[in-house]
């Protein structure tokens, strides 16, 4: 049975997975593995990091222990980056996927679940507000996506 609460959640990740998606499109091969300005974090580190954090919702999301080994992953200062040879290809397959896992966790839920608070990184959140955190995440990482984009000269707003 769908709710609002899970209509509107959902509905709100899936828009926000294709705007991430749509700004990804845009950039070259070059401006994904570059350093914007020769220090700025790759927009391929930052996907990945996306990745990760998505997955480790996905987990809390559904009250299962977190994966740590991500804490050890490769890292450029103190960011998360990509593991050496990680490509477009495996940044959008694993994107897609982590928000597949997000949004079908919310729709498998009760709204009952859905109000229910869990334990999150932020302290106990109910769940349909973390799993709207993930969008959160997304979307402030969509709009470094874009302004690399700009950076490069394309000024056009993909999402329309």
């Amino acid at each position: 049975m769908s709710t609002p609460i899970k209509d509107a959640t959902a509905g709100q990740l899936s828009t926000i997975k294709s705007f991430f998606l749509k700004d990804l499109a845009t950039l070259s091969d070059e401006q994904l593995t570059s350093k914007p300005n020769g220090c700025a974090r790759r927009p391929i580190d930052f996907g990945y990091e996306v990745v990760a954090v998505n997955q480790g919702i996905a987990r809390m999301l559904q009250q299962l222990p977190t994966d740590e080994s991500r804490a050890e992953a490769e890292k450029d200062g103190e960011w998360t980056a990509a593991p050496k040879g990680y490509t477009r290809g495996q940044l959008v397959s694993d994107f897609e996927a982590s928000m597949d896992e997000i949004i079908g966790v919310v729709n498998n839920a009760s709204e009952e679940q859905l109000l229910a608070k869990i334990p999150t990184w932020f302290g106990e959140q109910p769940m349909f507000s973390f799993a709207s955190f993930a969008g959160t995440h997304v979307m402030y990482h969509g709009a470094q996506l874009a302004y690399v984009a700009q950076l490069g000269g394309d000024l056009k707003n993909h999402w329309f």
